[in-house]
């Protein structure tokens, strides 16, 4: 076997692991809702607002503009010039595609080969959406301290015992290379430090809109919960939702927001409602991207 037989099929290998781990998790949040009374979940959502979850989508779209936004200013630091409004196009591609794509890596792809389109420095191009993703994760781990403080004996919960990853205090020299050389263009965003803190601060408010839009459905559904419960839970949920063991994080969400509101004091029901009602609303704000990808295939560098 080849080597590139052989890279074939640890593709396609991992890509169906990352299926049968949706199918999994699907099932396990389907076997959580047959344990449960419709009739109250039903009841539940029956009762939101009908201005709530229009508000709440709001939120989340406002969340794709602030996120188109944020890699906006991450491309001017690489001196990639994309108009922001198609940056706003492409970042809604990217969130439609990821929809099917394993984890959110997959829109990001997306996103990389959308860019392709209007620069040729495929090295800046790559590594802009890894900036772009590091300032999301810095972002949310800003917010980590609110998780642990309202989730820290779940958490420990969770993690104790002897199945904890053993790291190995020496990384081969073929991985140092590469870090090394990572680090080395990685400081191209760090020539100009103040419009980089400025992207940064960008990421980090565009983190609080899909809050906002989650704690008002929470709200709808008459769920004890403060901003700072849906803070914490988003946070795990985020984190935990970037391992590429599922199809963008499908069953793999909805458990983790049963668990956790439910750990809140909330019901089975409330919380499942939740995970529900947020998914279709999250999926909702990305539709505008299916409609622009015939136009973003069509423009020429």
């Amino acid at each position: 076997m080849d080597n590139t037989t052989k890279r074939s099929f640890a593709f396609s290998r991992k890509r169906a692991l990352q299926w049968v781990g949706t199918l999994l998790s699907l099932g396990l949040f389907v076997l959580l809702l047959a344990r449960q009374d419709w009739a109250t979940v039903w009841e539940n959502v029956r009762r939101v607002p009908l201005w709530v979850p229009a508000l709440a989508l709001g939120c989340y779209l406002g969340a794709q503009l602030g996120n188109a936004w944020r890699w906006w200013m991450v491309l001017r630091l690489a001196d990639i010039r994309l108009p922001y409004p198609t940056a706003v196009k492409v970042v809604l591609l990217g969130a439609f595609a990821s929809n099917f794509l394993p984890s959110t890596v997959g829109g990001d792809t997306v996103r990389y080969l959308s860019l392709l389109r209007f620069t040729d420095r495929k090295g800046a191009g790559l590594l802009s959406l890894v900036v772009d993703r590091l300032l999301k994760m810095f972002a949310m781990f800003l917010l980590s301290p609110i998780a642990v403080a309202l989730f820290g004996p779940l958490l420990m919960d969770i993690f104790r015992g002897d199945a904890a990853p053993v790291v190995s205090a020496f990384l081969p020299p073929k991985v140092r290379e590469t870090l090394r050389r990572g680090w080395e263009a990685l400081t191209l965003w760090f020539r100009r430090p103040t419009d980089f803190l400025q992207a940064a601060g960008v990421g980090f408010l565009s983190a609080f809109p899909p809050f906002f839009g989650l704690w008002l459905v929470a709200r709808g559904l008459h769920m004890q919960v403060g901003l700072h419960h849906v803070i914490g839970a988003s946070v795990i949920t985020y984190f935990l939702t970037l391992l590429p063991v599922s199809v963008n994080g499908y069953g793999v969400r909805e458990v983790l927001i049963t668990a956790l509101y439910t750990f809140l004091g909330s019901s089975v029901e409330q919380a499942a409602a939740l995970a529900v009602v947020t998914r279709v609303l999250m999926v909702s704000a990305t539709l505008p991207g299916a409609f622009w990808l015939p136009e973003i295939l069509a423009m020429r560098k």
